[in-house]
């Protein structure tokens, strides 16, 4: 990393160190005061917290250096790259390369749920014909093309998180033989243990591969003709390594063609193409916003092919999910039709409202259309992976799994002593996150991410710090 860069990474570090020094409750509100394209907010900046808060900021700063590196060729970087990073200013508080666990969303978020609070606070009862109504259906063509499927193959089920959605679709009817993989995040292990336990079924849970490697040729293996459903992660939540999905498919569609996939892709959407079009037709995908997405908690979903979604019961109900809610009729429940069964209360938009104008932004770097956009995020997060990956064995560290970077997600773990290593990589203003090997355990993972709008010198950064601190732990 050349001296330009390093003392970019330097202004957002020290950003970060002026933001955690600051004082008050009021400064996160200040904070997004300063960094908001609102106009009448602009106004306000006169005042002296906000100015306060603006100042801990590298701004302006940051970018016009990286412009200055992308000129000189220190950074490779296009004049639609350095513009798209305008639009997230927060991921220059600090070197945030923790988008795998939460991202940083973009200005637009806030200013969306504003309009989108304010429907209800002008219109109360007639926000819901007011536009409230809309963003349901926006949300599911958002989804639908996300995933890489459309709403004539599928449906999109709205949830709270990845494991509602799981736990819903799981235990609406579905049994017999169960495959997954040890290496699949606690949430489902959880729920496949409980669900087989309820329904008397029979789980098969495959042993993570000793290598790193996505446990492929053990899924298969455990395939047979009388396996009921495939629950899988699109990658390691330790590692980021990749699991051959469309490999999987085939194996699925030769030995067990009527078995169920349910895909867990929280990991990898938005960073990873996925298409539909090659896996299964009785297909389901779960994901959320929380992480790559970056539009915060609460927006989780499923995309479910119809051939599966017709076989479903819910097992959970409310008045939403009558066929006519808005009659409050007395019971018996008339079931709406298709996804709509899935319907409970009331659905909240906040959250949906933040996951598409989220997906609006990131659809921007592919000039409007978000598989393009997808396309770029892979590309550039490969190859931030690629410097950092580098950057770790060049300083003698240990990345987890012997894999190439065509098989890592937009995030990878380097071998750690101890987890003061990532506090103190914290204090630096170097923000990743840490997975213990057990529980309790002090030594294990610290884990490392790009994003669609970060520069592979920032997960090069995190990579020198963490090796300076491993060295003196």
């Amino acid at each position: 990393m050349g001296d330009d860069l390093r003392r970019i990474s330097e202004l957002q570090t020290a950003s970060w160190r002026a933001a955690r020094g600051a004082v008050g409750s009021s400064f996160g509100w200040q904070l997004e005061r300063a960094i908001s394209p609102d106009d009448v907010r602009r106004a306000l900046l006169k005042e002296q917290p906000v100015l306060a808060a603006l100042g801990a900021l590298p701004g302006d700063v940051a970018q016009a250096r990286r412009e200055e590196a992308a000129a000189g060729g220190e950074l490779e970087a296009s004049p639609a790259d350095l513009a798209f990073r305008k639009l997230f200013p927060a991921l220059d508080i600090g070197v945030y390369v923790a988008s795998h666990a939460v991202g940083k969303p973009s200005l637009a978020l806030q200013p969306a749920l504003a309009e989108h609070h304010n429907l209800l606070r002008t219109w109360g009862f007639e926000a819901w014909n007011e536009g409230w109504s809309d963003v349901l259906e926006r949300f599911a063509v958002r989804v639908a093309d996300l995933v890489g499927g459309d709403l004539l193959r599928g449906a999109v089920l709205r949830f709270a998180n990845v494991s509602d959605a799981l736990s819903a679709l799981l235990n609406s009817g579905l049994r017999g033989r169960l495959v997954s993989h040890a290496d699949h995040f606690t949430g489902p292990l959880y729920i496949h243990e409980a669900w087989a336990a309820r329904t008397h079924s029979e789980l098969v849970t495959v042993p993570a591969d000793p290598s790193g490697r996505a446990p492929l040729s053990g899924l298969i293996d455990a395939l047979s003709s009388n396996t009921e459903v495939v629950s899988v992660s699109t990658a390691g939540w330790r590692t980021g390594v990749l699991l051959d999905l469309y490999g999987l498919a085939e194996a699925i569609m030769d030995i067990c063609p009527d078995a169920a996939l349910l895909v867990d892709a929280y990991q990898t959407l938005g960073t990873v193409p996925l298409s539909i079009g090659r896996l299964p037709l009785r297909t389901a995908v779960v994901g959320g916003g929380i992480k790559q997405l970056r539009s915060g908690p609460g927006a989780g979903f499923a995309w479910v092919s119809h051939p599966l979604l017709h076989e479903l019961e819910p097992d959970r109900l409310g008045w939403w999910a009558h066929e006519r809610p808005l009659e409050f009729e007395p019971p018996p429940l008339v079931p709406a039709a298709g996804a709509e069964r899935f319907r409970t209360g009331f659905p909240d938009p906040a959250p949906l409202v933040g996951l598409c104008t989220e997906l609006d932004v990131l659809a921007t770097s592919g000039n409007g259309s978000l598989e393009a956009a997808i396309r770029r995020a892979r590309d550039r997060t490969q190859s931030a992976i690629r410097s950092g990956v580098r950057a770790a064995v060049e300083r003698g560290l240990t990345v987890a799994g012997e894999v190439e970077i065509a098989e890592r997600a937009a995030f990878f773990s380097i071998e750690v002593p101890h987890r003061e290593v990532v506090r103190r990589m914290h204090d630096d203003g170097i923000v990743a996150d840490f997975r213990g090997h057990r529980p309790g355990s002090d030594a294990g993972l610290c884990r490392i991410s790009a994003n669609s709008a970060s520069f592979p010198y920032e997960v090069v950064a995190a990579v020198q710090a963490l090796a300076g601190h491993s060295r003196r732990a």
